[in-house]
């Protein structure tokens, strides 16, 4: 018991929640009343940002629709210009469908060529799914 006699009586300050001595609590709220946290240029960039915000946003939509609208006068003009020229291009010829043979596995789907791609497309999905693969390993 006499241990406790001996320590000065301690109180809590309520800005900091500091453990203080009573004789020293008044010089303390003077120097703990004063502590500020250093601020960060993070923070200092957060509040400017939050500031500045719409006029921020406003400025880059406009750049955005401005962009937009000169690349589609771009596009008109090409486009004018093109127009104007002969094209010489020989047309791609589309080759024929044509079934596999009827010794293959794949007859009776091939005959239909629309099922034949959603058969193919389908065991492209399985594939990716279970062996985690790409459509190219697939053909």
């Amino acid at each position: 018991m006499k241990g406790d006699a001996t320590k000065a009586p301690k109180g809590e300050c309520a800005s900091c929640g500091k453990l203080v001595s009573k004789s020293n609590m008044a010089k303390h709220r003077k120097v703990c009343g004063k502590k500020k946290a250093p601020k960060t240029r993070k923070v200092i960039n957060r509040a400017s940002y939050k500031r500045t915000k719409d006029k921020i946003l406003n400025k880059r939509f406009e750049q955005r629709t401005f962009n937009r609208f000169r690349r589609l006068e771009v596009a008109r003009e090409q486009l004018v210009t093109l127009s104007n020229k002969p094209l010489d291009v020989d047309l791609i010829k589309v080759k024929q469908w044509t079934p596999a043979p009827k010794t293959s596995l794949l007859h009776g789907i091939s005959m239909d060529s629309n099922l034949f791609a959603i058969c193919l497309n389908t065991l492209r999905e399985r594939c990716k799914k279970l062996y985690k693969i790409g459509h190219a390993h697939v053909e």
